[in-house]
C-alpha cells in the first residue's frame, strides 16, 4: 500500500525543525565555548528565526507566483477563459455575493 501525500515524511534537513533544532544546538556549543555569552546566543537565535521566518515568506510568495505564471500561460496556450470551480454549490451563494471570473 502506497502512503498518501499527508503520510509522506520529507528528508530531515528540509524542516524547519532541523534547522531550528541545529541552530540551538550550535548556539549552545558556541556558550559552553565561550565564544558567546547567553544574552548573544538569545541574540543570534532570534536573529536566525527572523531571517528563516522571512525566507519562508520569500518562498511562498515565489511559488505562488510562479503557480499564477504557470496558470496564466496553460490559458493563453489553450486559448480558455479562466473560471471558478463552484461544483457542489448552491446557484447563488448564501451571502448574498455575486460570483463571477476574473477578467483579464
Amino acid at each position: 500500500m502506497e502512503p498518501s501525500n499527508i503520510t509522506k515524511l520529507k528528508s530531515g534537513f528540509l524542516t524547519s525543525e532541523f534547522w531550528m533544532a541545529l541552530a540551538s544546538g550550535v548556539t549552545g556549543v558556541l556558550v559552553m565555548l565561550g565564544y558567546l555569552n547567553p544574552e548573544q546566543a538569545d541574540a543570534f537565535v532570534e536573529a536566525i528565526v527572523a531571517v528563516v521566518g522571512g525566507l519562508i515568506t520569500v518562498a511562498a510568495t515565489v511559488t505562488y507566483i510562479i503557480g499564477r505564471v504557470q496558470l496564466k500561460r496553460q490559458l493563453e496556450v489553450s486559448g480558455s477563459q479562466p473560471s471558478l470551480l463552484l461544483e457542489g454549490l448552491p446557484d447563488q451563494p448564501q451571502t448574498g455575493a455575486v460570483v463571477t471570473p476574473i477578467q483579464q
